[in-house]
């Protein structure tokens, strides 16, 4: 909900212009705010309609809305602490983005992985990398620094 009232913000949006671009009612919004209803259950359906108004997609509403947990999507090789590792330390090591993401030690590295799975996939899909193996596969050393060819 935070990133819905963030969006609706920044584009000069109240509950009510919120609700009507979502195509639900305001009640339905104020319950999702204030915690009455749980956005686990968010439909489909709305779940796309917010990935539209957020302008990412819809696995990003669905992680946000917790329907989803990182292992779901990135299966359980990514969920493995050199995966985990490796990936945050090329996110880190981005020339423009690495300065923008707190540097965790190993022991804060365990304790948030869904945030920082979270934040790897973000990074992923802004930058169009594939930083977590699939499920099945071992993690390439990989010889590319982050920035590599890309445009910042």
């Amino acid at each position: 909900m935070a990133a819905l009232m963030d969006a609706a913000t920044r584009r000069g949006h109240n509950l009510t212009a919120l609700a009507k671009a979502l195509n639900v009612t305001y009640g339905y919004l104020v319950q999702l705010r204030s915690g009455s209803r749980s956005p686990v259950n968010i439909s489909d359906d709305f779940a796309a309609r917010c990935a539209r108004y957020l302008e990412l997609p819809r696995l990003s509403v669905l992680l946000l809305a917790g329907r989803l947990s990182p292992a779901d999507v990135f299966g359980e090789q990514a969920m493995n602490e050199v995966s985990l590792a490796q990936a945050y330390g090329y996110l880190l090591a981005d020339p423009i983005w690495g300065a923008r993401v707190p540097e965790l030690s190993e022991q804060a590295l365990q304790q948030s992985k869904d945030c920082v799975l979270a934040m790897i996939w973000l990074y992923q899909e802004l930058k169009g990398v594939s930083l977590l193996p699939s499920p099945g596969t071992v993690p390439e050393g990989g010889d590319a620094t982050p920035g590599d060819g890309e445009a910042g």
